[in-house]
């Protein structure tokens, strides 16, 4: 393990998106930013989808929660998903988190392999997630409501053009918070090969 990692780290387990889909969310982004809601739209490069966010983490643990990672994700076949609808956390009308989520392809899949990884979490004494799995991408959190009405309108009457995601691996992330937004380092990949 790199001894350069600081004694505590926040961490979060994750699959990563593929080129096609980051540039289709990097459009739609853009058509979304010049309406100017004040919104905090994440870079999509560092767009993934969250199975199970770890918190503050001592670096000590790392390697437990790789070996813990590696036996929940094995023998899980490689899927698919398709990134398909256009959604909001709580709701449209109330918006606080804009997203991107998927169809019912590979659901089953994915809700699988989601459980054994938040079951072998939870079995390392990590809390158990209290709100079902709803997976998604996260695209911008709502600060304020300044300008929101234009912009819920806007993304209310937009279509996303369904876009593949294949599967094939899980990432244990760190997560940096920084004044420009979160910046995100893979520490361990682990391939999913059934």
């Amino acid at each position: 393990m790199n001894s350069s990692l600081p004694e505590k780290m926040r961490v979060f387990v994750a699959i990563p998106v593929p080129p096609p889909l980051i540039q289709r969310l990097k459009s739609l982004i853009g058509e979304l930013k010049p309406l100017n809601g004040d919104v905090k739209w994440v870079r999509p490069e560092s767009i993934h989808l969250t199975l199970k966010f770890l918190g503050n983490v001592p670096a000590k643990r790392l390697n437990e929660i790789f070996a813990a990672v590696a036996a929940a994700s094995s023998g899980i076949e490689p899927f698919a998903l398709v990134a398909r609808n256009l959604g909001a956390f709580p709701s449209l009308t109330r918006p606080r988190v804009f997203w991107v989520g998927f169809d019912d392809s590979g659901r089953e899949a994915l809700a699988h392999l989601q459980a054994r990884i938040e079951q072998a979490m939870v079995d390392l004494g990590f809390p158990e997630e209290n709100r079902p799995f709803t997976p998604h991408l996260t695209l911008g959190r709502v600060r304020s409501p300044k300008n929101l009405k234009p912009l819920i309108e806007t993304f209310s009457r937009l279509s996303f053009q369904p876009v593949p995601m294949p599967v094939d691996r899980v990432q244990v992330m760190r997560s940096q918070l920084r004044r420009e937004g979160a910046h995100y380092t893979v520490l361990k990949e682990l391939i999913l090969t059934g």
